[in-house]
C-alpha cells in the first residue's frame, strides 16, 4: 500500500531535480532502523519525504507536526489519527486517545507498539523540531527505543529533539542525512537543461546558491519571470522577498545583524569577527547556528563561518543600505587584523573591496617583498594585476614591487625598466615607499641583484628595511666569492633559523652551501643537503625558477661525484638553460655555477661546452671584481685542462645562441622572438644560422630535433 504525504496524492513537480541517489539510499535502509533528516529550511526535506512516500515499499505514513502538537496528548492523538487512516490495527485506539486524560507512558504507548509490531511500515515524522515539551519528547523517545523490527522511523526537521538513539546508532541502525547530503550537486542540475536554460546559466545558479535546493528553485522562478538568471529588478525582488520572509524572518534580530557582519567579510573566524565587530560574542552566535542551522550558512570546526553567495549578496545590500559606514569599518578592522597575522590572501581581498588604493599599494609592497623571497611570485603578480596604469604612476610602491618580483624571477632587464618607472613615479609623487629614511629602495634592489656592486651602506639599509634574511644571504654569497669559505659557511648555517619561512632564500642558501661543501671535498654532506633542498624545491614550486640555477649546477656536480651520468647530464643542461635566461644580475652566484658546470662538463667529456662556459665567465668577472676566489678557480681549471684554454669553443653554443635555440622550439616567428629577447630580427637570424651550423642541420625543425636529442632543450 502506498500513501502520499500531505493527503492530496500529488506527485513532486517535474521541474524539481530527481534525487535518485538519496532515494536509493533510503530504499536500502534496513527495517528496525531510524533515519534522521536534519537541515535548515529550504533544503527540500518535505519534498524529499513526499517523493519517498510515492516510491517507498511497504506502507509509508507521513505525519507533519505543528507547534500545537507540542504536548504528549496532542502529539499522541495526531500520531494515532494519521496512522489509523492507513492501518486497521491502530483504529481501535482512536476513542482512547481522544479521551480527557490519556495515559500514554503506561497504557497507550505499549498498545501502539503492539499494534505496529510486524507491519511493513515506514513512519515519517516531519518538522520534529517543534517538539520541546518533555512528556512529548519522552513519547518520541519510547517510539525510537522500542521500534518494532519491521518498521523504519524517519525523524525530519531543522533539529532533533533530545531523543536517545545512541544505542541504536552503535548497532548500525541509524542513518543520518545532513545538509551536505541534501545540497544539489552541479551535475544534478543538468536534468534541468533545456533550450531555454543554458549550461552557463546553470553554472551561475549553482554559484549563487551553493546547491541550496530552495535557492535553486527561487533562481529558476526568477529566471522564468525575467529571462535572466539572478539578474534584473524583478528577479532581485523575488529573491530578496523570499530571503527576508522565509530565511531571515524566523531569526532573532541580533542574529540577523551578526550574519550581515559575516556577509561583509564573506568568511571569517571567531577572532577576526570579534575584532572587526568590536565585540566578544561571535562564538556564542556560532553555537546558536550550530544548534539551529541556517540555510547557506556553513560553520567549520566550530570556529569559522561562511555565507553562500546568494545570501551574502542579500545581506550585504541590506547593511549597505542601512549603515554604509559599518561596512567600511568592518572591512578596515578585519583587514588590519588579518594583515597583522600574515593571512595575506584574506587581507588582500578585503582591502580590494575597501577600495583604498593607497593602503592596498602599501600592503602589497610590504607583504609582497616577503612573498617574493619565499618564491611565491605568482601570488604577488596576481595582486599587481589589480592595479591600473594610473596606480603605477601614482604609487611608487607598485613599480618597486614589480622590480622585486622580477629580481626574484631572474628577469634583470625588467628590474632595470621597473626601477626607471619607479624613479619617475617617486619624482612625480614626491615620495618613496615608506621603508627607509636614508636609502632609496631602488639602490637596494640593484645592489642585491648584482646589477651594481653591493656595499656596506646597502647591507646596513637592508637591516633597517627588515630584509635581514636577504642581507645575511648576500653577505654569505660575497664571503664565498672572496674565498672566505669558513665565514661564508658560518653565516649561511646561522641563517637557517630564519630562512625556512622564505623557500626561495632557503633554496639559494642551500645551493651556496653545496658549492662550499663541493669545494672542500665534503661529498656526503653535500649530497644530503641537496636531497633536503629538493623536497623544499618541489613543495614551493621553485624547480622551474631560473634564479635557482646554482642548485641545478650543484646537483649535476654531486651526481658526477656519484658516477650517475644520466642525472649529471640532466642537471648540467637544466642549469645551462637557466643561465641563458639570466644573462644579467647575481654575478657571484653565476660565477659559482660556471665553476661547477666547467668541472661537470669536463667529467662528461664535453670539452667544447667547458671551453664555452669558461669563456662566458670572463665578462661576468668584470662585474664582480670582489670574487677573486672564483676567478682563481676558473683560471686553475683552464691551466689544468689545456682543452679549455686552447680550444676556441667554436663547436659549442654560446649563451646568446642557446637563448635563440630555446625560442626556435616555439611557434613564434622571428620578429616575435626578437621582441622577446630585446634584439633585432637580424640578430636572431644570425644566431639561428650559427645554431644550424654547429648542430649540423639546415632547417628550424631539424635544429629543434637535434637539440632535443642532445638534451639542449626539453
Amino acid at each position: 500500500m502506498q500513501t502520499s504525504l500531505r493527503g492530496g496524492g500529488a506527485r513532486p513537480s517535474a521541474r524539481l531535480v530527481p534525487r535518485s541517489g538519496l532515494l536509493a539510499r533510503f530504499e536500502n535502509v534496513a527495517r528496525g532502523s531510524i533515519v534522521t533528516l536534519v537541515a535548515a529550511g529550504g533544503y527540500g526535506k518535505s519534498t524529499l519525504l513526499d517523493t519517498w512516500a510515492c516510491a517507498a515499499s511497504g506502507t509509508p505514513v507521513i505525519v507533519t507536526l505543528e507547534p500545537f502538537h507540542d504536548s504528549v496528548q496532542q502529539l499522541g492523538r495526531h500520531l494515532v489519527e494519521r496512522l489509523a487512516e492507513h492501518l486497521p490495527t491502530v483504529a481501535p485506539m482512536l476513542r482512547d486517545v481522544r479521551s480527557a486524560e490519556p495515559d500514554w507512558p503506561r497504557v497507550l504507548m505499549p498498545r501502539l507498539l503492539a499494534a505496529l509490531d510486524g507491519l511493513d511500515l515506514v513512519l515519517l515524522l516531519d518538522d520534529v523540531q517543534v517538539i520541546e515539551d518533555s512528556a512529548a519528547v519522552e513519547l518520541l523517545d519510547s517510539l525510537a527505543n522500542h521500534l518494532p523490527s519491521s518498521m523504519v522511523l524517519v525523524l525530519a526537521g531543522r533539529r532533533l529533539p533530545p531523543v536517545r538513539i545512541a544505542r541504536r546508532n552503535l548497532q548500525g541502525r541509524v542513518v543520518s542525512v545532513t545538509e551536505a547530503d541534501l545540497e544539489l550537486q552541479r551535475d544534478e542540475l543538468e536534468t534541468l537543461r533545456s533550450p531555454q536554460l543554458s549550461s552557463t546559466e546553470l553554472d551561475r545558479i549553482y554559484e549563487l546558491t551553493g546547491g541550496w535546493p530552495a535557492g535553486v528553485r527561487l533562481a529558476l522562478l526568477a529566471r522564468d519571470a525575467t529571462g535572466v538568471s539572478g539578474n534584473g529588478s524583478q528577479s532581485q525582488w523575488l529573491m530578496s522577498t523570499y530571503l527576508d520572509q522565509e530565511v531571515l524572518g524566523s531569526m532573532p534580530g541580533p542574529l540577523v545583524a551578526f550574519l550581515e557582519d559575516v556577509a561583509v567579510l564573506g568568511s571569517a573566524d571567531v577572532g577576526t569577527l570579534d575584532i572587526a565587530r568590536d565585540a566578544n560574542d561571535s562564538a556564542t552566535y556560532l553555537a546558536q547556528l550550530e544548534t539551529n542551522p541556517a540555510p547557506m550558512v556553513r560553520i567549520t570546526d566550530g570556529r569559522r563561518i561562511a555565507v553562500q553567495a546568494l545570501l551574502t549578496g542579500h545581506l550585504r545590500r541590506r547593511l549597505r543600505t542601512r549603515n554604509p559606514a559599518r561596512v567600511t569599518t568592518l572591512l578596515d578592522r578585519a583587514a588590519t587584523s588579518l594583515g597583522a597575522r600574515h593571512r595575506d590572501a584574506e587581507a588582500f581581498e578585503l582591502l580590494v573591496r575597501l577600495g583604498d588604493h593607497a593602503r592596498l599599494a602599501d600592503f602589497c609592497y610590504r607583504r609582497g617583498a616577503a612573498l617574493a623571497m619565499a618564491g611565491r611570485t605568482w601570488t604577488v603578480r596576481r595582486w599587481l594585476s589589480h592595479f591600473t596604469p594610473a596606480d603605477v604612476g601614482a604609487y611608487p610602491e607598485i613599480p618597486m614591487l614589480h622590480a622585486i618580483v622580477s629580481c626574484a624571477e631572474g628577469d634583470y632587464a625588467a628590474v632595470v625598466r621597473w626601477l626607471e618607472i619607479q624613479s619617475e613615479t617617486a619624482r612625480v609623487s614626491g615620495r618613496e615607499p615608506r621603508d627607509a629614511a636614508h636609502v632609496r629602495p631602488a639602490e637596494v634592489i640593484t645592489e642585491v641583484s648584482g646589477i651594481k656592486p653591493i656595499g656596506a651602506a646597502t647591507l646596513e639599509a637592508m637591516t633597517t628595511l627588515g630584509w635581514t634574511v636577504l642581507a645575511q644571504l648576500v653577505g654569505g654569497v660575497h664571503a664565498m666569492g672572496e674565498g672566505d669559505l669558513v665565514r661564508a659557511e658560518g653565516m649561511l648555517k646561522a641563517l637557517s633559523t630564519y630562512s625556512s619561512s622564505y623557500p626561495l632564500v632557503e633554496v639559494l642558501r642551500k645551493a651556496v652551501l653545496a658549492f662550499i661543501l663541493s669545494s672542500t671535498g665534503r661529498v656526503t654532506q653535500g649530497r644530503e643537503l641537496l636531497a633536503e633542498g629538493e623536497q623544499l624545491w618541489d613543495r614551493a614550486g621553485l624547480r622551474s625558477n631560473r634564479v635557482t640555477f646554482l642548485y641545478d649546477a650543484a646537483l649535476a656536480r654531486f651526481a658526477a661525484h656519484s658516477g650517475d651520468r644520466t642525472r649529471t647530464s640532466e642537471g648540467f643542461w637544466t642549469a645551462r638553460n637557466k643561465l641563458t635566461d639570466v644573462p644579467e644580475g647575481l654575478p657571484v652566484m653565476r660565477l659559482a655555477a660556471h665553476v661547477l658546470l666547467v668541472e661537470t662538463a669536463l667529467w662528461l667529456g664535453d670539452a667544447a661546452s667547458a671551453a664555452t662556459l669558461a669563456r662566458e665567465a670572463v665578462p661576468i668577472l668584470a662585474k664582480a671584481p670582489q670574487a677573486g676566489y672564483l676567478r682563481a678557480r676558473l683560471e686553475a681549471l683552464s691551466t689544468a685542462n689545456p682543452e679549455i684554454k686552447d680550444r676556441p669553443g667554436e663547436d659549442a653554443l654560446t649563451t646568446a645562441e642557446l637563448r635563440v635555440l630555446r625560442y626556435l622550439a616555439s611557434y613564434y616567428p622571428v620578429p616575435r622572438i626578437a621582441a622577446e629577447l630585446y634584439v633585432s630580427p637580424a640578430t636572431v637570424r644570425s644566431h639561428a644560422q650559427a645554431v644550424y651550423r654547429k648542430l649540423g642541420v639546415h632547417t628550424r625543425a631539424e635544429a629543434v630535433d637535434a637539440a632535443r636529442s642532445a638534451g639542449l632543450i626539453d
